[in-house]
């Protein structure tokens, strides 16, 4: 009997229990909910998996927490656990600190088509805007009201990418992407699980925060043939302001190397046994 979920949601999360509750909220005020949510928790303390548990009722679909512990920065590895266990065929990928629009995830599913992935692009709020996230404004969909009000800090410089935050309704076309480099956002893209394995998913052999881990994968998929649209303007999150993690160039070196070598698979990724220390709290 086929699953009637339509889309699995991974989000990334690590800590950051506020953030998070703004996301689950987002996630609970979609226009449609089936699909269910997977958090891919790399090592995060107790707060999160209190915040899964209160939260849990809000999703039709379900909401399950995979959790491996905390031995650096191991998204990618979680990441793939999250895949294994996905059971729906479409993948949403979401990051822990982006509030998604309350069409987000109708508006990945729309668009999805064969051999693609969708690209998404999100909008960067300043911390000010972040602390007017309410959990009210979230349920009631109204992020727009956001937007329309911090319309002056597109040309002031406050807010990065508000221009991304005009949301088109269902029905306009999806194209391919203007820009042909760093397309793919790990905090907002799709695809069918079919496709990731295609490519071995995602390179567990990056290790440091911000490191070029989201650029593999769109050079992976277009050495398979897997092509992008994009759902700017359609699929929506909003960016949570926190203080960035500092990034090396570990990551960059890797990804250079990665493309020197012009493989569509990963040679550490979903065909690796599953990590015997990923658990699934209840």
């Amino acid at each position: 009997m086929p699953s009637p979920l339509q889309a699995s949601v991974l989000v990334a999360v690590y800590n950051h229990e506020p953030e998070l509750r703004r996301t689950l909220l987002g996630l609970a005020s979609q226009t449609r909910l089936d699909f269910e949510v997977l958090l891919c928790d790399d090592g995060s303390g107790p707060a999160i998996a209190a915040l899964a548990r209160e939260l849990r009722p809000l999703f039709p679909g379900g909401l399950r927490h995979l959790w491996q512990p905390d031995a650096g920065f191991r998204k990618c590895r979680i990441l793939n656990a999250g895949v294994r266990r996905a059971g729906a065929d479409y993948l949403v990928v979401l990051d822990a600190d982006c509030v998604p629009h309350h069409a987000f995830v109708a508006a990945h599913l729309a668009a999805r088509r064969p051999s693609h992935y969708l690209a998404g692009r999100r909008v960067e709020l300043d911390a000010p805007r972040t602390a007017r996230l309410a959990p009210d404004l979230i349920r009631r969909r109204r992020l727009d009201r956001l937007v329309w009000r911090s319309l002056p800090g597109l040309w002031s410089g406050e807010l990065r990418h508000l221009e991304a935050a005009f949301w088109l309704p269902p029905g306009w076309p999806v194209r391919p992407p203007k820009r042909r480099q760093n397309v793919l956002l790990g905090c907002n893209f799709s695809c069918w699980k079919a496709d990731l394995e295609r490519i071995n998913g995602f390179d567990e052999e990056f290790t440091t925060p911000g490191g070029g881990e989201d650029t593999d994968v769109e050079r992976r998929f277009a050495l398979a043939d897997v092509r992008p649209l994009s759902v700017k303007h359609r699929a929506i999150c909003y960016h949570q302001w926190h203080p960035l993690v500092p990034r090396g160039p570990a990551g960059a070196e890797l990804c250079r190397r990665r493309a020197a070598e012009g493989r569509a698979t990963c040679p550490h990724g979903l065909a690796d046994p599953p990590g015997a220390d990923v658990a699934e709290l209840a």
